[in-house]
């Protein structure tokens, strides 16, 4: 796990010095926490506390976009670490609303599992002002899989936030996530919901 987050981090420093130097196009870094969630399998009322950290980064070039993100964190005092690689495309891009499609994949280790797939997700963004934006994300999976008993599953995510830019660089986001997953025959479906909050900087 570490070996993966050292490369994670040496390509965030290659590619972001890469984009400083040539201006090929902007530079967003951001970091955010998702803090108090709860997950609940359906029919169990008993809930689980998920406690997780993301950070990443995503250069744009043009209209297409490469970017990653690595996310660790607490599961019913069980540890997490989540990572994931993007490629999008800007489908729609006008002054005031983007339209963006990525297709990603993911790796989650938990519970000495490992569930992996590849997803794919939509971000819709809208500039009320000039330092601040609304953005609007829905993401599926579409291959995705338990390796250890190699069963597939379903993934469903969404999440709401709200960015303002003190400065033209950094910014304060707030926001709202949820995610479900649904295992088919293997286990309940795993529902869960919490707010996050970070900070973005862009270049």
């Amino acid at each position: 796990m570490k070996k993966m987050f050292m490369i994670l981090f040496a390509c965030m420093v290659l590619l972001g010095t890469a984009a400083y130097n040539c201006q090929a196009g902007p530079v967003e870094f951001w970091a955010e926490r998702w803090d108090d969630a709860t997950l609940e399998f359906k029919g169990d009322p008993d809930k689980i506390d998920l406690t997780m950290t993301f950070w990443g980064m995503e250069h744009q070039w043009e209209r297409f976009k490469l970017g990653f993100q690595y996310g660790f964190g607490d599961f019913d005092n069980v540890d997490v670490d989540f990572w994931e690689i993007k490629a999008g495309y800007r489908l729609v891009d006008k002054e005031k609303i983007k339209l963006d499609f990525y297709l990603s994949w993911f790796d989650i280790y938990v519970f000495m599992e490992e569930l992996e797939g590849l997803k794919s997700h939509l971000d819709f963004n809208w500039y009320p002002t000039e330092r601040s934006v609304v953005t609007a994300s829905l993401g599926y999976g579409l291959d995705s899989e338990i390796k250890l008993v190699d069963v597939g599953f379903d993934l469903y995510i969404y999440k709401l936030k709200y960015t303002y830019y003190l400065t033209d660089q950094a910014g304060l986001m707030i926001g709202y996530r949820g995610l479900l997953f649904d295992f088919d025959e293997y286990l309940d479906k795993l529902e869960g919901e919490g707010f996050i909050a970070g900070v973005s900087f862009r270049f």
